[in-house]
């Protein structure tokens, strides 16, 4: 008998049941069986009875118990096919081995319930019998087998339940089912060359669920130069592989982490205030900086040989500002700092502030605060990583603008250093700067940074030209594996930034690393940038860096 899967799409393939088995399967799916009239009758009133009990007085009884024996078989083999293709798909290493990260994945696309994260530990730790922290498929199977689910039909057959709900429960999950090989296959014809590009791609990710993708957007377009190795603008299957991982596995820790984090996310409306009254402190800052601009502007015209001419050109606006602010960050640097933090984040305001008024019009830093931009800082402050995960649905590319000051205490408060959230993960702790990332360990930071990165919510180039990157500060940190991680989600390791009061972006990753010292930096370097970007690190005397 076959059954067609149609309710999963066009690619799902039919299933072939054991012709003795063929009419349960047939009534547990609504058709109709070819099988007599008696048969018919009689399996109808085994089905009201629970597997395991029936009326052993008949001479059917034997029959009966042999169908429902070779349709559990059926469903215990065909899930173990299964369980395999789904398996193989999610092994992105392809050493015959999945971690937990993948793990759930595999879960996930059989939609089973997921324990909580303690008790699926326990149960690894059960089945993972050569103790190496990954499952192999027998184990992985073992696993499965103790799960009472329709994929483990003689478990669940054991709780009671009738044999036409268990084939109407297999049923409708087979149905469910997406096989990446199969969907792949199924779009790459046109030409049929093992590729899928940026159309089929949307298509595909439709299909397993995942519907942020939209036909020609940018994040689809980011994302698939994220994952595309050779850079041809398609993927491979095995690159589409490890892109469905990690947007399933994404999309399964923002579910986790919303729930766990629903209760401070209630705060929304506190933050949306405190967002209102920093934009509004900002904005006034500016005017009042504008207004000693154009004061200015205004001397200069009258003592100037063209009269009382005032100028209001925003480009002479600009010019003026920029004079403002640079006189100010001078004379900073030539007092110096000594230990006191503030001076060095007031200096750092004031960059912030230089680099907005040059590059504003043509770079998007997109500064103002929202509520969940707010909420965010407040977790990467605390180390709240659930409240993190489920605010990767938000867009990471902004720029934090100037601390707030309260009009009391002269607090700094929404401190977020004139960085990017990305940023902030990558580097919490600098000096005598009140860390961020407050309990979180380096392990459970670095599997947060991949998670972020895999969301696809941050760009690790954002924002161009500017020091307060991701890139540059893991340079500074001497943090190899997160420049590794941002280095695989498309960060580019020739990035030239504008530091300090340099007149345009001369500031390499190179530089940053020589900056401080940082030698393993250094050398990752040299494996992966050729060795001119090395000969022209050389500044002239008079550059701001010496």
């Amino acid at each position: 008998m076959m059954v067609a899967c149609a309710s999963a799409g066009w690619f799902a393939p039919p299933i072939t049941v054991p012709r003795r088995a063929a009419p349960i399967l047939a009534l547990a799916s609504g058709g109709s069986s070819s099988s007599n009239l008696q048969l018919s009758r009689l399996l109808l009133e085994s089905a009201s009875q629970p597997i395991g009990q029936s009326n052993k007085g008949t001479r059917s009884f034997s029959l009966l118990q042999s169908i429902r024996g070779s349709l559990l078989d059926f469903f215990e083999d065909s899930s173990a096919r299964l369980w395999k293709r789904c398996f193989d798909e999610c092994d992105i290493n392809g050493d015959g081995n999945i971690d937990l990260r993948e793990l759930l994945v595999v879960l996930k696309r059989l939609e089973l319930d997921i324990p909580p994260a303690d008790d699926l530990k326990t149960l690894i730790r059960e089945v993972d019998v050569d103790e190496d922290g990954v499952l192999n498929f027998d184990e992985f199977s073992v696993l499965m087998r103790t799960l009472k689910t329709p994929w483990n039909a003689n478990a669940y057959a054991k709780t009671g339940v009738r044999i036409t709900a268990v084939a109407r429960d297999w049923l409708r999950k087979r149905r469910r089912v997406v096989l990446w090989r199969d969907l792949f296959d199924k779009l790459d014809s046109l030409p049929r060359d093992g590729f899928l590009g940026p159309n089929e791609l949307h298509i595909a990710f439709e299909q397993v669920g995942i519907t942020s993708l939209t036909r020609g957007s940018k994040d689809l377009k980011r994302r698939l130069n994220q994952y595309d190795r050779n850079g041809d603008g398609r993927l491979s299957f095995d690159e589409f592989s490890k892109m469905a991982t990690d947007l399933i596995w994404n999309s399964l820790q923002y579910e986790r982490a919303l729930l766990a984090a629903s209760d401070r996310l209630s705060t929304y409306d506190e933050a949306a205030n405190r967002a209102n009254v920093a934009n509004m402190q900002a904005a006034e800052y500016m005017r009042l900086l504008d207004s000693d601009v154009r004061q200015q502007l205004a001397a200069a015209a009258s003592t100037s040989n063209s009269g009382s001419r005032r100028s209001d050109s925003t480009a002479e606006r600009d010019a003026a500002r920029l004079g403002v602010i640079e006189s100010r960050i001078q004379g900073s640097l030539s007092r110096g700092f000594g230990d006191d933090a503030v001076d060095v984040l007031r200096v750092q305001d004031d960059l912030y502030r230089r680099f907005k008024t040059k590059y504003g019009n043509e770079i998007e830093l997109n500064d103002y605060l929202t509520a969940e931009r707010v909420l965010l800082l407040d977790a990467i402050k605390t180390g709240d990583l659930n409240t993190i995960r489920a605010l990767t649905e938000i867009d990471w590319n902004f720029v934090y603008p100037p601390a707030m000051l309260n009009s009391s205490t002269g607090e700094r408060q929404l401190e977020g250093w004139c960085r990017t959230p990305l940023c902030l993960l990558v580097r919490p702790d600098e000096g005598n700067f009140r860390r961020s990332m407050v309990g979180v360990s380096e392990a459970e930071r670095l599997e947060l940074l991949k998670d972020v990165l895999a969301s696809g919510c941050a760009d690790p180039n954002f924002p161009p030209t500017y020091w307060g990157g991701p890139a540059v500060h893991a340079c500074f940190e001497g943090d190899v594996v997160a420049l590794e991680m941002l280095r695989q989600a498309g960060c580019n390791l020739r990035q030239r930034l504008e530091w300090l009061l340099q007149d345009a972006p001369l500031f390499s990753l190179v530089h940053a690393a020589a900056f401080n010292g940082q030698l393993e930096v250094l050398q990752y370097l040299r494996e992966h940038l050729p060795p001119s970007v090395f000969r022209e690190v050389y500044l002239p005397p008079s550059s701001p860096i010496r």
